[in-house]
């Protein structure tokens, strides 16, 4: 019933298409007036959060996946971050994310170490605040790298696999795949 959108150059194209509701949903602005990266981003959002677990999504990726399941999960797990995984044929586009047969990841390769089938990190998260802790408001840093990639061994971080409906529009070709697809679902 609450989010918080994380903006940044021309917010107010955002700020004035949506306003402060879209339909029962109330909805905040993080601006960044300098960019932050991935985790200076989440930060200074999560400062308008009123909850210590939050659930963070990618603005440039869908991925139909049912919430309440991951909230359970993550409640399940008392784990400190959960992300979703999606399996793809070739993960060197993305990189990939190995798990152990609890669901607790093991390992993260790069796009350049990774190839073949296997399971990408599918930008939908539940974390909790304090995972943030030792880092600064303002400072610019990288959530995937900073927190998850040097985290993962001391903290018990854990994957929820799925096989939802998921299109990544961060290169041109899958933007246009998008339009398709989303114009088509209607």
């Amino acid at each position: 019933n609450r989010i918080i959108l994380s903006t940044g150059y021309m917010h107010e194209k955002v700020e004035n298409h949506f306003g402060n509701r879209y339909k029962d949903i109330e909805i905040g602005y993080a601006r960044e007036t300098t960019p932050l990266g991935t985790g200076g981003g989440i930060l200074n959002a999560l400062q308008q959060c009123q909850t210590e677990t939050v659930t963070v999504l990618n603005g440039d990726t869908m991925f139909k996946v049912d919430y309440a399941q991951l909230e359970k999960f993550h409640s399940q797990h008392q784990s400190p971050l959960s992300v979703i995984l999606r399996q793809v044929e070739d993960t060197s586009r993305y990189g990939s994310v190995s798990i152990d047969s609890s669901n607790r990841i093991s390992s993260f390769a790069e796009k350049a170490d990774s190839k073949g089938k296997g399971w990408i990190n599918g930008g939908i998260y539940q974390i909790e605040k304090r995972l943030f802790e030792g880092f600064a408001l303002g400072e610019s840093f990288s959530f995937e790298k900073d927190i998850m990639q040097s985290r993962y061994q001391d903290q018990p971080f854990y994957a929820f696999p799925s096989s939802a409906y998921f299109i990544d529009i961060g290169v041109p070709e899958d933007y246009a795949r998008a339009q398709e697809e989303l114009s088509d679902s209607k």
